[in-house]
């Protein structure tokens, strides 16, 4: 039932943020400061696709626990990738504007939404966007055509006006001109990747001023039409990191809480421990979300793989750092730092039905998830 559903996601959640010692202080002139202390919690697992409790769809198993929710002392609720795509998570969209998908109807989402809101939880949405799969192929057989049927229409004119006899509906697909160049499976016609390939979907290249606008164009709508208010960027090592802050300050704004999923390796000996000095991948972090200019938090995946060990091996010693310092990125940079315990990635089995399927909470930065 959804009631004891709620209480499995109450469970998950974090009953506060709980600072570091002289690590919270806020950054002077820091749009991201309100977001210090935000609690968020993923409302999702793998399965969640599959639907709620009795039947219902997950985007209304989720609206019935709203109250719970909110109980939990969360502020932001980590929602599902909102476009169809081909596969069920949700994590190959194809159909960006078609929000029809295997958690809900549009209305369903758009009512989900609304009710957060006004509960004053804050709808944050996955945003796939490092990849899209195409819907049309082409003359050889491949899959590099995007044909944007559930694109707005728009006008293209000779001199620039929008009332003229001579303009002429603008082709809204998108060809292999979108794709990067590099792609290892795509044969895409753009420009090189700026971040990691990915292999199951053609990566988009971001260095397309059109790709970008028409992308910018979606993630507006998202929020000022079905009532997002934050970003959880998937797959974020996959493009660079500027490009973020420009979706984020054209959009939602940067004082909003948004969160990248940059996951770099985690520093392993060659019995297949874990190092102990995990410098490399914090470095790492903190390169990426130096590009990102202060547009976003980055989840804390060095703090999730030391304390896993940690705990799995009673190996406590590794939970302070050579300096004294929590060893993950919260041990360098708590402002931009999401630690959390797990999530849909990274453990669980989201078998059993029900709420419960939200994964562990997340932490906002600085905060103990």
């Amino acid at each position: 039932s959804a009631p004891a559903a709620a209480a499995a996601v109450a469970a998950a959640a974090s009953a506060a943020a709980t600072p570091l010692p002289g690590q919270q202080a806020k950054e002077p002139n820091d749009p991201f400061g309100a977001n210090y202390d935000t609690i968020m919690i993923q409302g999702f697992h793998w399965t969640s696709c599959e639907g709620g409790a009795d039947g219902c769809s997950w985007y209304a198993e989720l609206r019935a626990c709203i109250p719970q929710i909110k109980a939990t002392g969360a502020d932001v609720i980590w929602l599902p990738p909102p476009s169809q795509s081909v596969s069920p998570e949700g994590y190959l969209p194809q159909r960006l504007y078609d929000l029809n998908t295997r958690y809900g109807t549009a209305q369903e989402l758009r009512d989900l939404c609304k009710d957060l809101t006004a509960a004053g939880v804050k709808p944050m949405a996955d945003i796939v966007i490092n990849h899209r799969c195409a819907d049309t192929q082409d003359a050889q057989g491949r899959w590099r055509i995007f044909s944007n049927v559930t694109f707005p229409d728009q006008m293209k004119c000779k001199d620039g006006g929008e009332n003229q006899d001579d303009c002429v509906n603008f082709d809204k697909s998108w060809g292999p001109w979108a794709i990067v160049n590099d792609d290892p499976c795509f044969e895409g016609e753009g420009a090189k990747d700026t971040g990691a390939a990915f292999w199951a979907a053609p990566d988009l290249d971001h260095s397309n001023e059109r790709v970008r606008r028409e992308l910018t164009t979606w993630l507006n709508w998202l929020k000022d039409d079905v009532g997002f208010v934050g970003w959880r960027f998937d797959f974020a090592r996959g493009y660079a990191a500027k490009f973020v802050k420009e979706y984020t300050e054209k959009t939602v704004g940067l004082g909003a809480m948004n969160v990248s999923e940059y996951w770099p390796e985690a520093s392993w000996k060659s019995d297949g421990s874990l190092q102990y000095d995990q410098d490399p991948m914090r470095q790492s972090m903190c390169d990426w979300l130096d590009g990102a200019q202060g547009a976003t938090a980055a989840f804390d995946f060095a703090t999730k793989a030391v304390l896993q060990e940690a705990i799995g091996k009673n190996e406590y010693w590794r939970l302070v750092d050579k300096d004294g310092k929590p060893p993950g990125l919260v041990g360098w940079w708590p402002q931009r730092s999401v630690t959390f315990l797990d999530n849909h990635d990274t453990g669980g089995s989201g078998a059993k039905s029900g709420a419960s399927q939200a994964a562990a909470a997340a932490a906002g930065p600085g905060g103990a998830g």
